[in-house]
């Protein structure tokens, strides 16, 4: 038996263990900081690394929660609509840090959630999530508190 022959099962193998070839790309959320002063713009970007278009089922596609209480903090309303995002593209997404009766949040940590579905399938959504800071002052040197977001981004 040849060399090539032995060798294809331990490659085959290898790569089914691995994840085999590329897979195709992936939906991410990622907000721009990991802590917004307070005041600030909180930007955040919804990518579709997809080869096909998501689906969110609503405008704005987005929702901020406080992370202590777990509760919704922005919108209050939102437009049932089909809100499509093609392959390969993304959209960014910015938030005043005004809740839904338009005032300031307090300092703290909050999450920003967006749920999409890949077959247009309103009962099939998957989740996204990450994780920011509005303090009153963010760090500028040394290192910044550890967030979803940025644990995230040590896999990519």
């Amino acid at each position: 038996m040849s060399m090539v022959y032995r060798l294809f099962p331990i490659a085959l193998l290898a790569a089914l263990l691995l994840g085999g070839p590329a897979a195709a790309g992936e939906v991410t959320l990622e907000s721009t900081l990991d802590c917004y002063e307070v005041g600030d713009t909180v930007s955040f970007t919804l990518t579709n690394g997809l080869d096909s278009t998501i689906h969110m089922p609503h405008s704005p596609v987005w929702a901020v929660f406080d992370l202590a209480a777990d509760t919704l903090i922005y919108p209050s309303l939102v437009l049932w609509v089909i809100v499509p995002l093609g392959p390969d593209s993304s959209e960014t997404y910015v938030w005043d840090q005004k809740d839904y009766f338009f005032t300031q949040v307090d300092t703290g940590r909050y999450e920003v959630r967006v749920s999409y579905s890949e077959q247009l399938d309103p009962w099939e959504l998957n989740a996204l999530a990450d994780t920011f800071a509005i303090q009153e002052e963010c760090p500028s040197t040394g290192t910044n508190e550890t967030t979803w977001g940025s644990l995230k981004a040590l896999f990519r």
